[in-house]
């Protein structure tokens, strides 16, 4: 039984009316079984006090004579029933809307999870760059360490070699222009 029968059986609407009302008021059709399943047991609770009234006496005799009390529990058992039967229904199709939200809700966190494994693929891939980057400038500033120290080596030796060139125009005793090669290194770029 689909909610357009239970609704019907105490709605007077038609079928195009309820389709037309559901599709653009989405959550009337639970509004309107609740209220029916409400009513349903306001009724059956009316009948069933009506009939403990009625328990004792001429009245009891009466009713059943009469057949009032037939008539009563008939109501009673019908309002049951059809409150049973919109109850269930409504629970059927709450169960279909939550299937439906969990089944996208998985979809949801596949794809998030799909996109959290290729970011973190990426970001090794950075991390392992940077990595690699990293050792190639510690190779570069121990090859530049070593070519300075190179060059200051060859700048010492060129300095030494200027010097000693210039003793040989000088012509002074030997120990004068030990003193003089070793005073201008000190004081020039040599001693630097």
């Amino acid at each position: 039984m689909n909610s357009y029968e239970v609704i019907s059986k105490i709605y007077d609407i038609s079928e195009e009316d309820f389709i037309r009302l559901s599709t653009k008021h989405e959550r009337l059709t639970e509004k309107l079984i609740l209220d029916l399943v409400n009513g349903v047991g306001v009724v059956a609770k009316d009948l069933n006090d009506s009939s403990k009234n009625i328990e004792k006496g001429f009245s009891r005799i009466w009713d059943t004579v009469s057949g009032n009390a037939k008539k009563r529990q008939n109501l009673i058992n019908e309002l049951t029933i059809n409150g049973l039967i919109a109850s269930t229904v409504w629970l059927q199709c709450h169960d279909e809307e939550i299937t439906k939200i969990y089944s996208i809700i998985e979809k949801i966190a596949v794809k998030l999870i799909d996109v959290m494994d290729e970011n973190k693929s990426k970001f090794n891939e950075v991390d392992n760059a940077i990595e690699s980057l990293e050792k190639f400038r510690k190779s570069a500033e121990q090859r530049f360490e070593h070519i300075e120290e190179t060059l200051k080596k060859i700048e010492a030796q060129q300095e030494i070699d200027i010097e000693v060139s210039k003793l040989y125009d000088l012509d002074l005793p030997i120990e004068i222009e030990i003193f003089t090669i070793l005073d201008n290194l000190a004081s020039g770029k040599f001693g630097l």
